[in-house]
């Protein structure tokens, strides 16, 4: 499925700022630049999380973000939902019924077969997003980051993390 620039941006972001102790933020500033992401990009995502309700941020110099509920408590799904919105990506027009067929006597079926399919899709998606939990994203990327890059992303946190 396509899916939205902004999505991978504000999966990693969310990753940050789960892998921040409790009650610490970080700046967005220093959230753009980690990944080297454009400021606009980075306020674009994260007014989107903020009205998701999945992140929350504080005001002045020394302000930044945080997550509002735990990892764990935080879908895949709620994220790509927040960028994304909770449209479906198939739009069916009923084109079955134009040309040769239009007109025809015979009851339609209410969805055909290929937007049935492509509802399920849809529907399988969204589930398999649900499942993943921000925080078993984390765990697996701990699992799988060489020694060396955990070791500068825990001194990068060291510089960064705000009260």
């Amino acid at each position: 499925m396509k899916t939205n620039s902004s999505l991978e941006p504000a999966l990693h972001i969310m990753l940050l700022l789960a892998a921040a102790p409790a009650g610490r933020e970080l700046a967005a500033h220093d959230l753009a630049d980690f990944h080297e992401l454009r400021r606009s990009t980075l306020a674009k995502v994260l007014q989107q999380l903020g009205a998701a309700g999945l992140v929350a941020g504080s005001a002045g110099r020394y302000g930044g973000y945080q997550l509002t509920r735990r990892p764990a408590e935080i879908s895949v799904y709620q994220v790509a939902a927040a960028i994304e919105g909770v449209e479906p990506s198939f739009h069916c027009h009923e084109i079955r019924r134009n040309g040769p067929c239009a007109g025809a006597k015979g009851d339609y079926s209410p969805r055909c077969a290929i937007a049935q399919a492509m509802d399920a899709a849809t529907l399988a998606w969204r589930r398999a997003l649900e499942d993943v939990s921000i925080a078993d994203l984390l765990q697996t990327t701990g699992d799988t980051t060489a020694p060396a890059i955990q070791q500068k992303t825990k001194d990068w946190f060291v510089e960064h993390l705000r009260n």
